[in-house]
């Protein structure tokens, strides 16, 4: 609870509203959720855990293949949107993903033998919700550790 909220709950002396979704938040959510689903049934993929934070940064899945880590960014985004999904996972978001990623290498016991950065875009058709996944194989890296 935030400093803010303790404050709201002392003055008003009930708890402080629950944040509504909103429906992008509600949007990401299913993608992740049909990524997830992907990785597993299309790709072969492990899915160790979802939505992993280390501080501000957040990794949507966390996912094996094979004898890879991979760290997968989901992208959720209208079939009529124009702009590749692909292109929102810019220097800066990189540069976040990799700081959570070494902050998720630096509690596992054993080093992975490689790790990949993926990026999953799933597209949302409008007029019925049907989604569709395109998997893209980002970005090889070895950790700063």
């Amino acid at each position: 609870m935030s400093f803010f909220e303790r404050i709201f709950q002392k003055i008003f002396k009930k708890d402080v509203p629950a944040k509504k979704k909103t429906w992008r938040r509600e949007r990401g959510d299913a993608g992740e959720k049909f990524a997830a689903d992907f990785l597993k049934k299309q790709c072969g993929m492990q899915i160790l855990c979802r939505n992993f934070r280390a501080g501000k940064d957040e990794i949507d899945i966390v996912a094996t293949d094979s004898e890879t880590l991979v760290f997968v960014e989901v992208k959720t985004r209208s079939e009529n949107d124009t702009r590749g999904a692909v292109f929102a996972v810019d220097a800066r978001k990189r540069a976040a993903l990799r700081r959570a990623a070494d902050a998720y290498l630096h509690g596992l016991r054993e080093r992975p033998k490689s790790t990949r950065l993926d990026v999953v875009e799933v597209y949302v058709r409008e007029s019925d919700g049907a989604m569709r996944a395109v998997l893209h194989r980002a970005l090889s890296w070895r950790s700063r550790r």
